[in-house]
C-alpha cells in the first residue's frame, strides 16, 4: 500500500471542511422555542437559587448556571453543554477552593467565546471582601485555574464579583465591586498568560461620583480593550455608566460619566451594563426609573466620543411597575438589546426586544480569530493555515458563499476578494475562500513575522478596527466532524463513523491545518495538488498511544494530510487524537474517533 492516498480532489476536500462551522449557524428569521426541559444542576445542597446568573458561549453550545445559595449560601454553578439539541450537565458543580465563610460563588458568572473559560463571582468572600474564581474546560473537565482572583487597594468591603465579565478569548477578565471605599465602588482587571492570572493594573474608579456603587454591573468588549462600569447609586441614585479604554496595558478613563436624558426620579442607571461586540455600542439599565417602571439608554462611540442615541428605552405593554433594565443584553453588532423586567404583572416578570431604526450599517468588527480546524480561541494562527475570522458585518446582508473555483482561481492563485471583502495581516493580503456577514475563512500570507499581527477586514461598508492575533509557526488543528468526532477515512475512501469505526492496526487518514511548513515549500494563496512532506516531524497519539505515522503533509492549499497506524492494542470505544509538531499540539476538545474490534 502507498503511504499517500488522494481521496478526493484537495480543494474540495478543504472546502467542505471549512465551510462546517457556517453550515451549523441558526436561521436568524427562526421562531425561538423552548428546547428541553428546565436546567437544574446536580448536586446542590439546599434552596442554591440556581439561575441567579447565566451566561452562553458564543456558539451557545455551553451555558453556565450561577447558584448563590447552594450550600448555605457558599454557593456554586452549573455547566451543561448541548448536543444534538439535547442539554445535558457537564461534570460536578463547580466550588471554587480558597474561600472564606459563604461566599456566595454565582452571583454572577461569565464564559469566553469559545466556553472553555469561566469565571464565577462570589462577593461576601472573606467577611464581603468578595473573590472571584477562573475554570477552564479541557477534554470535557472542568478545573479551576490558580488561585481565587482578589483585587489589591481594596477598601473595606469591596463586595469584588458582585458582577463579573470575560473577553472573547477569554484572556482577559473585568470584577466589579460596588461596596469598595464606603460604597463609591470599583472594578479590577485581570490578563491570563500561560494560564495565569494577573492584575492589570490599579482598580478602575470613574470620575464625578461620592458615592456610585461603580461596578454594580461590568461588561467588556469582544476583544477586552474596552470596559463599561455600571453605578446605581451615583448623582443620588440617578446612577451612571463609566466607559474605560486599554492602550499598550494602560487603562484609561474616556470621556465623562453616561447619564441619560429624560431619568424620572431616582433611577438607578447603570443596575446593568452591556456592551456590543467591538465596544462601540453601550446599553444602561436603570430599573427603577419613572417610579420602578424602568427604562435603559443606549449609547455610541465615534473617534472615542460617547452619544446617547435617541431617547430612553421603555417597552410598551408593562403591567404595574415592570422594573425594565433590570437586565440587560446587546447582539454583537450592536443593533439588537433586550431588556429584562423582572417585576412586571406583579413579578411574572418580562422582557423587551429593541431594533435599532437606523439604515446607516454599523461598523464591521471582529470579535475572535481562531484555527479553522481547530477553533481554539485565544490561540494562534500559522503558516499555511486555514483561519475563520468571527465578528458582524463582515459580508453583504445575506451573503454565504465560498469561492468559485471556476470563475475565480485565476492562473492558480486564490481569490483574494469575495463581493467586496477582502482582508489582511499586518498589512498583506490573505486569500479568502468564504464570506457571510459573521464569518471569513482566510489564508494568511507567507511573509508573516512570527509574533503578534494585526487582522483587519475591508468590506464594501467600511474596515473593522484592526484585532490582534498571535502568528506562529505551528498552530495545529484537526478538522472535526460530527461532535465528538474528527474527520477520519478508512483506506478505501469512507468516513470512520461509529457505524464504521475503526479498527487496531488498521492506518487511516486524519486530516488538519497550521502544522507548518512543507519540504518542498508549498506557497500560501495558490492551488496545489501534490503531496509534500511536512518539514518538521508530526506525532499522534490515539488513546494516549503512540500512533506510528506513515506521512504527514501538505496535500492542497492549506490542507494537511496525515496517515496514521490506529495502536494495535487499543480497546474498544471512543479513543482521543492528539496530533503534535514542534512545540504545538492540536485541539483536545472535539478530537475522537470510534475503535471497535
Amino acid at each position: 500500500m502507498s503511504d499517500i492516498w488522494k481521496p478526493c480532489n484537495r480543494v474540495l476536500c478543504v472546502l467542505a471542511a471549512l465551510v462546517v462551522s457556517a453550515s451549523m449557524l441558526p436561521n436568524a428569521s427562526a421562531q425561538f422555542v423552548q428546547q428541553g426541559g428546565k436546567l437544574v444542576g446536580t448536586g446542590a445542597l439546599g434552596s442554591a437559587d440556581q439561575g441567579y446568573s447565566v451566561a452562553l458561549s458564543g456558539d451557545a453550545n455551553t451555558a453556565i448556571i450561577g447558584g448563590p445559595d447552594d450550600n448555605g449560601n457558599a454557593g456554586a454553578a452549573w455547566v451543561f453543554t448541548r448536543s444534538g439539541g439535547v442539554w445535558i450537565q457537564q461534570g460536578g458543580k463547580l466550588v471554587g477552593t480558597g474561600a472564606v465563610g459563604n461566599a456566595h460563588q454565582g452571583n454572577s458568572v461569565a464564559l469566553s467565546g469559545d466556553g472553555n473559560t469561566a469565571i464565577i463571582g462570589g462577593p461576601d468572600d472573606n467577611a464581603n471582601a468578595g473573590a472571584a474564581w477562573v475554570f477552564t474546560r479541557s477534554g470535557g473537565v472542568w478545573t479551576q485555574q490558580g488561585n481565587k482572583l482578589v483585587g489589591t487597594g481594596a477598601v473595606g468591603g469591596a463586595q469584588q464579583g458582585v458582577s463579573v465579565a470575560l473577553s472573547g478569548d477569554g484572556n482577559t477578565a473585568i470584577l466589579g465591586g460596588n461596596g469598595d471605599n464606603s460604597a463609591v465602588g470599583a472594578a479590577w482587571v485581570y490578563t491570563r498568560s500561560n494560564g495565569v492570572w494577573t492584575q492589570q493594573g490599579n482598580k478602575l474608579v470613574g470620575s464625578g461620583a461620592l458615592v456610585g456603587f461603580q461596578g454594580e454591573s461590568v461588561a467588556l468588549s469582544g476583544d477586552g480593550n474596552t470596559a463599561i462600569l455600571g453605578g446605581m447609586s451615583a448623582s443620588a441614585s440617578v446612577g451612571a455608566a463609566w466607559v474605560f479604554t486599554r492602550s499598550g496595558g494602560v487603562w484609561a478613563q474616556q470621556g465623562g460619566k453616561l447619564v441619560g436624558t429624560g431619568a424620572v426620579g431616582d433611577a438607578s442607571q447603570g443596575y446593568a451594563v452591556a456592551l456590543s461586540g467591538d465596544g462601540n455600542t453601550a446599553i444602561v439599565g436603570a430599573w427603577n426609573d419613572s417610579d420602578n417602571a424602568g427604562a435603559a439608554w443606549v449609547y455610541t462611540r465615534s473617534g472615542g466620543v460617547w452619544t446617547q442615541q435617541g431617547g430612553k428605552l421603555a417597552g410598551t405593554g408593562a403591567v404595574g411597575n415592570a422594573q425594565q433594565g433590570w437586565s440587560v443584553a446587546l447582539s454583537s453588532d450592536g443593533n439588537t438589546a433586550v431588556l429584562g423586567g423582572y417585576g412586571d404583572n406583579q413579578n411574572a416578570g418580562a422582557a423587551w426586544v429593541f431594533m435599532n431604526g437606523q439604515t446607516t450599517p454599523a461598523k464591521p468588527a471582529i470579535t475572535g480569530i481562531v484555527n479553522d480546524a481547530g477553533f481554539t480561541a485565544g490561540g494562534a494562527i500559522s503558516t499555511g493555515s486555514w483561519v475563520a475570522i468571527f465578528g458582524a458585518g463582515l459580508a453583504p446582508a445575506g451573503d454565504s458563499r465560498k469561492w468559485n473555483e471556476a470563475t475565480e482561481i485565476v492562473n492558480g492563485k486564490l481569490p483574494t476578494n469575495l463581493d467586496g471583502t477582502s482582508v489582511t495581516v499586518n498589512g498583506k493580503p490573505a486569500a479568502v475562500e468564504y464570506v457571510q456577514p459573521s464569518q471569513v475563512n482566510i489564508q494568511p500570507p507567507d511573509d508573516t513575522a512570527v509574533g503578534p499581527v494585526q487582522v483587519v477586514v475591508n468590506t464594501a461598508s467600511g474596515a473593522t478596527d484592526s484585532f490582534t492575533v498571535n502568528y506562529a509557526t505551528f498552530a495545529p488543528g484537526l478538522f472535526p466532524a460530527s461532535a465528538p468526532y474528527i474527520v477520519a477515512q478508512h483506506a478505501d475512501n469512507s468516513y470512520v463513523t461509529a457505524a464504521a469505526p475503526a479498527k487496531p492496526g488498521e492506518v487511516i487518514v486524519l486530516w488538519g491545518t497550521g502544522f507548518g511548513p512543507a519540504n518542498p515549500a508549498v506557497p500560501a494563496g495558490q492551488v496545489f495538488s501534490g503531496a509534500n512532506r511536512l518539514a518538521n516531524v508530526v506525532t499522534v497519539m490515539i488513546g494516549g498511544q503512540p500512533a506510528p505515522v506513515d506521512f504527514a503533509g501538505v496535500v492542497g492549499a492549506g490542507l494537511v494530510q496525515i496517515n496514521v497506524h490506529v495502536p494495535s492494542s487499543i480497546g474498544n470505544g471512543d479513543a482521543g487524537v492528539v496530533a503534535s509538531v514542534g512545540d504545538a499540539s492540536t485541539q483536545t476538545t472535539a478530537n475522537m474517533i470510534p475503535i471497535h474490534n
